[in-house]
Formats: structure tokens, C-alpha cells, sequence
């Protein structure tokens, strides 16, 4: 990278630095050991303002039980969910609500909205009658109505196998429901372990990122492209945070969440918007000829930009289903370029010399 490119790349890091606003964060440090609420109708909110809810025709006298403040090795005090005991038809939730009052106060320009937690997994539940899962993340209600809640941007962890899932909005109408497999592979996470994730609602470039800081993992999708509502921020701004338990079987696995923190930034942090840089080799570099691109992980290239450090768009090639790709760079000029390769998953940036 030249030294124009690395001050801007250097200044833009900076600029996020400065301007990411915390807009909410919780550790649950200061909230009292025990049951969360006794109210699980959602009407009423518990401790540090968390609502809890059950919904089914057979929840027990006891599901208050089912939500609870407790103490963790390691970590003080966390948030907890316990999974449906078989043959009990209901549906739990907790709920952080008036998050939308708290984005629309954020400094003016920080339009990216991120979401980070600590998730522990509980244990493996076997031979459930339903496909058990947990989703936790932003919704667009701040009531205890289910069957109308949509997933602004949320994760979902499968149970039974350990998989996770990213679930978001396309439009009003339409949920994407994807596996998330930024290598082209699964990903799955491991039973009874903490792990922290984190969602970016990326409104300026309509884009959503799914981060696993200890897998080294980031997955980018689509967000909202299906809605051309020139106020679509206002349309689609989270109401409030949100963990719902569809887990029922003979093994009790209980779900813990710490460390919520909402930021407000200006843009996505270069390490996660720029994630795709390495998974992709070029050589040789410097070239002469012909540059071969390749990637381990299977990531089909959708179209290859080459500019000069002007910023000049030089070369342009499309390509259709190709991983490996042999670029002709030999009608360039000797000197320093940069490479933009789209794919499904984002864009990565290369250097290349040319000789």
C-alpha cells in the first residue's frame, strides 16, 4: 500500500475511534442475584429494566424460574434463559426495549449500529420434538407480541448441533435466513463455552457483518436491499435487544449473555469491513504477465477492478463461477496497483506491483 492509501486507511481507523458513541452497556454486575421479574406477561419490566415473557398453553407456575440473574466463574454476575423442559409448549423471551430512543440520540453521521455480547452456548439438547433453537439480537418491536416480532439483525444458535445462523431483514416483508459459512463451510460453535459475537447494521452501504472475534471470523451479507424507502434508518431502527428461547427437550441447557454493549460509529472498523484481504493470494507479485489469484477457502470472484494510485479504474474483468483466476496484466504500465475483488461474501483489496 502506497503512503496516500495508508494515511487515509491509518486516519479512517482513527476516525472511527473518535466518533464510536456507546449508547448502551450492561454487565449486570449491579443487578441482585435471583429470578429476573415476576411478571412474565411483558408488561412489566424486572431488573436493570429487562422484560421477560412466556407464551404457550402449558408454561408451569414456576417459569419465572426460567430467567435469572446469576453468578459466573470468571465473569460476576450474567443474564440467563433456560431451555423448555420436554412436553412443556411455550416460548420464552427476554427483552431490552426503548433501544430506538437511544439510536436516534446518537452523535449526527455515526450510522452504523453495532451490537456486542457475550454468549455462552449451554449444553447439547437431543431428541427434541421441535428444531431447537435460541435468537438472539435486534428486533423491530418493544412489545411482548411474538408472532408479529422481525429480526433486524439476529443470530440464531441450533441446539442440537451447534450451528449458527444469521437472520435479518431484505424488506419489510422478507427474512433472510442464512447458514453462516464465511469459509463455505459450516460454522459451528462449541457446547458449554463462552464465546463474544458481534452484529454491525451497516444503513449507509445497506450491508450487515457477523463477527466471531475467536474464531477470527467475520461473515458480510446483503441488508435491507430489497427496500429503495429513501428513509429506510428510520423505517428499520432497532426497538430493542431481544433473546428467544425455542429450546425444549429432556436435557435442561441453560443460555447465559453478558457484556451487552450498542455502539453508534461512523463507519465499520477497517479489521471487519476489510476481512476478505486475507483470504486471497495473488503472485507472483512483482508481475510481469499474468497474475494468478487464488483463495482456500472456495470463494467464487464475481468481477476483478484494477486501479493506479491515482485512482484510476484501469482494468475491469467478470468472471461467473471461477475461484482461481489468471489475470493478464500485460498491457499495464510498470508501477503499483491496487485489485478489487468482488464477491458474494464483500471485497477484498490486494496490492500488485507490476514490473
Amino acid at each position: 500500500m502506497n503512503k496516500k492509501l495508508l494515511l487515509a486507511a491509518t486516519f479512517a481507523m482513527c476516525s472511527n475511534f473518535l466518533t464510536a458513541q456507546v449508547l448502551y452497556s450492561e454487565n449486570f454486575d449491579n443487578l441482585t442475584i435471583g429470578n429476573v421479574s415476576t411478571d412474565l406477561t411483558g408488561q412489566t419490566p424486572g431488573k436493570g429494566n429487562w422484560y421477560t415473557i412466556t407464551s404457550g398453553t402449558t408454561a408451569p407456575a414456576n417459569a419465572g424460574d426460567w430467567f435469572q440473574i446469576q453468578n459466573e466463574t470468571n465473569k460476576g454476575k450474567v443474564i440467563t434463559i433456560q431451555s423448555v423442559p420436554l412436553n412443556i409448549i411455550s416460548v420464552s423471551s427476554i427483552q431490552q426495549r426503548n433501544i430506538d430512543v437511544l439510536i436516534n440520540n446518537r452523535t449526527t453521521g455515526n450510522n452504523v449500529i453495532k451490537l456486542e455480547l457475550d454468549f455462552y452456548t449451554g449444553s447439547l439438547v437431543t431428541n427434541s420434538p421441535i428444531l431447537p433453537k435460541i435468537f438472539f439480537g435486534f428486533t423491530d418491536r418493544n412489545d411482548a407480541i411474538y408472532s408479529i416480532t422481525k429480526p433486524i439483525g439476529s443470530l440464531s444458535f441450533l441446539a442440537d448441533t451447534g450451528e449458527l445462523e444469521a437472520r435479518h431483514l431484505s424488506s419489510n416483508s422478507s427474512i433472510k435466513i442464512k447458514k453462516l459459512k464465511p469459509n463455505n463451510q459450516p460454522l459451528f460453535l462449541p457446547f458449554n463455552t463462552w464465546v463474544k459475537l458481534a452484529i454491525y447494521l451497516d444503513y449507509p452501504n445497506k450491508k450487515i457483518y457477523y463477527e466471531i472475534p475467536s474464531l477470527n471470523t467475520i461473515y458480510k451479507d446483503d441488508f435491507l436491499e430489497l427496500d429503495n424507502d429513501p428513509n429506510y434508518f428510520t423505517k428499520y431502527t432497532p426497538k430493542s435487544i431481544q433473546a428467544f428461547n425455542n429450546v425444549e427437550g429432556a436435557v435442561i441447557a441453560t443460555y447465559k449473555f453478558d457484556n451487552i454493549k450498542i455502539t453508534a460509529l461512523n463507519n465499520v472498523p477497517l479489521n471487519v469491513s476489510e476481512f476478505l484481504n486475507d483470504k486471497f493470494n495473488i503472485f507472483p507479485n512483482p508481475a510481469t504477465n499474468i497474475v494468478y489469484i487464488t483463495n482456500t477457502d472456495n470463494i467464487l470472484i464475481d468481477k476483478i477492478l484494477v486501479y493506479d494510485v491515482s485512482g484510476k479504474l484501469v482494468k475491469e474483468e467478470i468472471y461467473t463461477t471461477e475461484t482461481d483466476i489468471q489475470l493478464n496484466v500485460e498491457s499495464l504500465h510498470s508501477g503499483i496497483y491496487l485489485l478489487k475483488l468482488e464477491t458474494k461474501h464483500g471485497t477484498a483489496i490486494k496490492k500488485m506491483i507490476k514490473q
